[in-house]
């Protein structure tokens, strides 16, 4: 393909197919100077998930953007910054390995499992609010619904706040998922500013009246008494960034699963018939067409890799996408098999950054498909033709009309 180089991931030809243009970008060797992105892209399996615990590949990507921006957005990105420095995912060690102690105590997976019911409860309540209905927007009717809920939920504040926290999360993708829009400073900033106030306000009320049952916001109350713990702050900006991640990401992985699901029926039977299957066959649905087609990085130092020499300070895009289809890792790599025998997808990270919350999404995702699985016999999208969005991190459609035809089977 000629002019790789100035590829703009973000084009509407891109977005609509990308995979062929991935396994170009592969053939080209895995690692490529974009001059469109001012940053490597870096397509084979073997560099990125090599990159993805580099230790001379830094995740502190905000602090230089901000040193960078120009000056009409310097306030702006300030504002920004304040809350998102102390975002875990945007920090190195030491800082990062402080901020995750803490963090994955209360995403161990013994944890998680025991919010199965809750998750299962808000699950049942969604599609009865949606039953009578043929055809639903599928992504924002309830694939972006459930992971909010789930969140007020782990939080333990209350559900009905759920849609007017997704709104803010849904503002700040604009921003922080690369949007190309002109309006995603003043959007971002707005919302991660309410967002702040709205848990800042969370956490001294709950500082004032504690509790007798423990959840997450009191994991990392409880980390204040001991060497290294989070400061209130820091368990602000961890909180924002829960909703915003564990938001946008798990209802992208619920939607693009269900469009797959639809357009290969043969894959939908065979969960239909098996439910056991759903869990293994949703590893290998984020394999397919997963809601992270790139992480961002930024060397350190030089890094030689692939016969190439990133220079300290290039930016690195990881395309975990392209990564995921990498033939050398996997047969046939364009065709999702549920029979795969084994499916080390790279849509959760590798190493020290790979996603605390993939128990969560994991259990929302089996969850959902074992509810829709067994109360429809079948599912339709009525607008085929998809127009996609246009963030560089993320992968799903604006709208996804479907039809959802229910089984005969009662779910009192």
């Amino acid at each position: 393909m000629k002019g790789l180089d100035q590829l703009n991931l973000t084009s509407p030809e891109v977005l609509s197919d990308p995979y062929v243009v991935y396994a170009e970008l592969r053939r080209e060797g895995g690692i490529l100077w974009s001059q469109q992105h001012r940053a490597w892209l870096v397509s084979s399996y073997e560099f990125v998930r090599a990159l993805l615990s580099h230790p001379a590949v830094s995740a502190e990507k905000i602090t230089p953007f901000a040193k960078n921006t120009p000056p009409d957005l310097r306030a702006k990105i300030d504002v920004m910054q304040a809350v998102m420095k102390d975002w875990v995912v945007f920090n190195d060690p030491p800082q990062h390995t402080r901020l995750r102690k803490v963090l994955q105590k209360g995403f161990m997976p013994r944890n998680i499992a025991l919010l199965e019911p809750k998750v299962r409860d808000a699950t049942r309540k969604l599609l009865d609010d949606l039953s009578g209905r043929e055809t639903i927007e599928f992504t924002a009717e309830l694939a972006y619904r459930l992971p909010a809920i789930v969140l007020c939920d782990l939080f333990d504040i209350p559900r009905e706040d759920s849609e007017m926290v997704r709104g803010w999360a849904e503002e700040m993708t604009k921003f922080i998922l690369g949007s190309p829009s002109s309006e995603k400073y003043d959007a971002t900033m707005g919302s991660l500013l309410r967002m702040r106030d709205y848990f800042a306000a969370k956490v001294e009320a709950r500082k004032a009246a504690p509790r007798n049952n423990r959840d997450f916001v009191d994991v990392l109350l409880e980390s204040q008494s001991e060497p290294g713990g989070l400061t209130d702050a820091e368990i602000v900006a961890s909180l924002v960034l829960i909703v915003f991640g564990g938001h946008e990401t798990t209802g992208n992985m619920i939607a693009n699963a269900m469009r797959v699901l639809i357009d290969r029926k043969d894959l939908m039977r065979a969960l239909q018939r098996d439910p056991t299957r759903i869990a293994p066959a949703l590893e290998e649905l984020m394999r397919f067409d997963g809601p992270t087609p790139v992480v961002t990085r930024v060397a350190k130092t030089d890094i030689e890799i692939g016969g190439e020499k990133i220079s300290a300070g290039n930016r690195i895009f990881l395309i975990l996408h392209a990564a995921n289809h990498d033939e050398s890792m996997f047969e046939h790599p364009e065709t999702p098999n549920f029979d795969r025998p084994k499916c080390p997808h790279l849509q959760f990270g590798q190493g020290p950054h790979t996603c605390l919350g993939a128990p969560l999404a994991r259990l929302e995702g089996r969850v959902v498909f074992e509810e829709l699985l067994s109360r429809y016999a079948d599912f339709e999208l009525t607008e085929p033709v998809l127009e996609w969005r246009d963030e560089l991190m993320t992968r799903g459609a604006k709208r996804l009309m479907v039809r959802m035809l229910p089984t005969a089977v009662s779910h009192e």
